[in-house]
């Protein structure tokens, strides 16, 4: 054979193997630098309790999972932003009542996450067993799935039992005509708003300067109490207050409401029965700025009642580990027909502009309904809660953005308390809230 002949094939050999090599090492990094890697948002420093998690699913689909926690003031703003430039998150935790303003930007779960075929329920049939209906109604919008929790929270009642008793022993000997057994019963279990204001009446004691030297209930101020802005919004609700307007535009809660009957303002009403608990010219003054954190006073004792989160068990524990109360439902008002109280609680969802939406479902389903939901739980001390009597009747609102809102919210507890017209208070938060429901709507409208 013609030697020639023999290095140009050896030639052309050679390079047909190095153009093999090349196409092969760049589809291999082209791949890598697309899909390895899933990126997960939150706005809390939770990423201990999601490691176990993280760390086997890395190791079950090869790839790797990034988790940034991200500045709460701006995380919304900076998720939408990020979105409409192309490079969000895949999986996106986020508070679960703001997920129906931003559901047309989410990827909906795929079939079959949730269907249980022994029992012939599909998805949502099998959800809505699953979860409270406050889940649902945030969560699933046009019978899809947007997101699922790892847990829930609802407002409670604390009540320091011995110092509730002691209060009404003392009542007693000043007043030995009354029924003892039902003044008992009221000051124990307040179920309704007028049993907290007569257990106020009764507990609440004051020096000869009028300054309180022993408080019934910690409501009435923004500073001190952790969740002043949730008790005055269900205060709202319970009192028949419509949030937003149908078209979801326009704050509500300041207007006037036809309600069992008569003409009223329900919002306002609920601000101003917050308030009287902190104003000393009130017959409920019984709590004040001056009087520390509210959790901590709870739990060394000085307050009898406290509305808090379940959550906040884990703080009094820490301050008073042998501390002894009981936790009743939130209060409702005479009038309502239907008990209403608050929800708080995170959702796990998958963004519409991820690159890997099947992959960020599992590990969301992973996550949330699999074989790593008692790590969660172990690492943050919480539980489902999703079987709580009381979340059954917990609601949910348009709201614009949950830190301003609160921080709107408390601005008008404020400015009651230093005495400007409540009504005049509820207008200007019902106006700065319609100014963040069109700029969400704005900011809605960038993302595709």
């Amino acid at each position: 054979m013609d030697k020639k002949f023999i290095i140009i094939g050896g030639v052309g050999l050679l390079i047909i193997i190095l153009l093999i090599v090349f196409l092969v090492r760049g589809k291999t990094t082209t791949t890598t630098s697309k899909t390895n890697t899933m990126v997960i948002w939150d706005y809390k420093n939770e990423k201990a309790a999601y490691d176990p998690v993280i760390l086997a699913y890395q190791k079950m689909k090869n790839i790797k999972v990034q988790y940034v926690v991200k500045d709460p003031n701006s995380y919304l703003e900076d998720t939408v932003n990020a979105m409409a430039a192309g490079n969000g998150p895949d999986v996106w935790i986020v508070p679960a009542n703001i997920l129906p303003q931003y559901h047309d930007k989410l990827y909906p779960m795929p079939a079959g996450g949730f269907a249980d075929p022994d029992n012939k329920k599909n998805d949502l049939e099998v959800y809505k067993d699953s979860y409270p209906p406050v889940v649902t109604q945030d969560n699933v919008i046009n019978n899809q799935i947007y997101g699922v929790p790892l847990t829930i929270d609802s407002l409670k009642l604390f009540v320091n039992q011995d110092l509730a008793n002691k209060a009404l022993n003392e009542y007693l000997q000043t007043h030995p005509n009354i029924d003892i057994s039902a003044m008992s019963n009221t000051i124990s279990n307040p179920t309704i708003w007028d049993d907290v204001v007569t257990a106020d009446h009764i507990i609440t004691t004051k020096t000869a300067k009028g300054d309180i030297s022993r408080s019934a209930i910690a409501l009435g101020t923004s500073d001190n109490i952790p969740a002043a802005t949730d008790i005055l919004t269900a205060l709202m609700m319970q009192n028949g207050a419509k949030m937003v307007t149908d078209d979801l535009g326009t704050a509500q809660f300041n207007t006037s409401q036809n309600l069992f009957g008569k003409i009223q303002y329900p919002g306002t009403k609920a601000l101003e029965f917050y308030t009287s608990f902190s104003n000393p010219k009130n017959a409920n003054y019984t709590w004040n700025s001056k009087m520390g954190n509210a959790r901590r006073a709870f739990a060394e004792g000085k307050v009898a009642m406290l509305i808090d989160y379940d959550s906040a068990k884990d703080e009094i524990r820490n301050i008073s580990p042998n501390f002894y109360y009981r936790t009743l439902n939130l209060p409702q008002i005479k009038e309502s027909l239907n008990p209403i109280d608050i929800a708080q609680y995170d959702t796990l969802v998958v963004s519409k502009t991820s690159t890997m939406p099947l992959i960020a479902w599992r590990f969301v389903l992973t996550a949330t309904v699999g074989n790593y939901v008692s790590s969660y739980y172990a690492i943050t001390g919480k539980s489902d809660n999703f079987q709580d009597q009381q979340v059954n009747y917990c609601q949910s609102w348009y709201n614009p953005d949950t830190i301003k809102v609160q921080a709107i919210f408390a601005n008008a507890i404020d400015q009651a308390v230093a005495g400007k017209d409540t009504q005049t208070a509820m207008d200007g938060a019902a106006g700065q809230v319609t100014t963040l429901l069109g700029k969400l709507k704005a900011q809605l409208q960038t993302v595709n």
